[in-house]
């Protein structure tokens, strides 16, 4: 029987963390980049800016996901490029099946993340309105769980 996401994810977790820590003592004071405002506020385009541990974006590769370039993925379905991108390999058969049902257990919004969307302005930057309904989910959850 296969792990389940929560487990894989568990154990990949561990092993990513350690290996970040390593790069980051080894690598920590390497300068990347020097940025203008105007970079900045044209989104960044062409400067080294953060580490993603999931994708990569050369020049003149494009998209890489986990090490596998976009192109590669386009006849995969959108949950097996998730679960890629979670554990860094694409799912088998009973791993794509035991994911797809946990994903549609927990597949409703909940209500208060609409309501914070509703209310946010239309030309919000979709990661700050991600920003606002997952803080707002924490303030939920601990809320309500004390």
């Amino acid at each position: 029987m296969a792990a389940n996401i929560f487990d894989t994810m568990a154990h990949k977790i561990e092993f990513w963390r350690s290996d970040m820590s390593t790069f980051l003592k080894e690598n920590g004071d390497i300068k990347v980049s020097d940025v203008s405002i105007s970079q900045v506020m044209g989104g960044m385009r062409g400067v080294t800016s953060l580490w993603c541990d999931t994708s990569v974006v050369p020049k003149d590769q494009g998209l890489i996901i986990r090490g596998k370039p976009v192109k590669d993925l386009t006849d995969l379905n959108a949950v097996q490029v998730f679960y890629l991108l979670l554990t860094g390999e694409l799912p088998t058969e009973e791993e794509y099946h035991e994911f797809s049902v946990c994903l549609k257990i927990r597949k409703s919004v909940p209500y208060y993340v609409w309501e914070i969307l509703k209310v946010m302005p239309k030309d919000s930057h979709p990661m700050t309105m991600l920003y606002c309904s997952a803080c707002n989910a924490e303030r939920i959850y601990f809320c309500t769980s004390l």
